[in-house]
């Protein structure tokens, strides 16, 4: 079998044990569904046209659903004397895991930001995620993983020049890139699970 004749067999690994390996850590997210916590202290907001501002990044991305954000002056006091944050206040990206606070000063506060993220398994596939549910993005990324992963098998490459395996390569990086979660100024969680 060739490079070139993976693509099936990648479909398989990937409807065996979910995204390929490695491609979690490639686009900073993991797949696995439930609920989460994410605490952050804001030193200081940003301000844009005079407003105040300031983006959160989530510990997980693909999100199910808007998430819950609430804010305190203290660290103990997010679970004793929490306010809420309106929806009007904030702007999720659901895929991503980033939420942009505008608007409202938190500068000097503590935010917690609950949300359910992830990926549900197939009812009808023991341990394999809902294709439905997975990006077509992320399964070209995984499909594109596992023939990289595979690329050292002798007996399965049968000679595959080293230009097509760049061009997976380049082709898993611009998909990569594209979907990263990184912006300059934005808060990680102090405590998340």
């Amino acid at each position: 079998m060739t490079l070139n004749g993976l693509a099936e067999t990648a479909t398989s690994l990937y409807r065996v044990q979910g995204p390929a390996a490695g491609v979690p850590g490639k686009v900073d997210r993991q797949f696995n569904d439930g609920s989460y916590v994410n605490d952050f202290h804001v030193d200081q907001m940003l301000y844009f046209g005079g407003r105040p501002q300031r983006a959160f990044r989530l510990t997980r991305g693909f999100l199910t659903g808007a998430p819950t954000l609430t804010y305190a002056g203290t660290f103990e006091a997010l679970t004793s004397l929490p306010v809420a944050i309106t929806s009007s206040n904030f702007v999720t990206d659901l895929e991503a895991g980033l939420v942009n606070v505008n608007g409202l000063d938190l500068g000097g506060a503590f935010v917690r930001i609950t949300y359910n993220a992830g990926f549900t398994l197939d009812p009808n596939e023991k341990g394999q995620f809902d294709p439905a549910l997975v990006p077509s993005w992320l399964q070209t990324a995984a499909r594109l993983q596992c023939r990289l992963g595979l690329n050292d098998q002798p007996f399965l490459t049968d000679g595959e020049d080293k230009a097509t395996v760049k061009q997976v390569q380049d082709m898993l990086s611009h998909i990569v890139a594209d979907k990263s979660r990184g912006f300059m100024d934005t808060l990680y969680s102090i405590v998340g699970v």
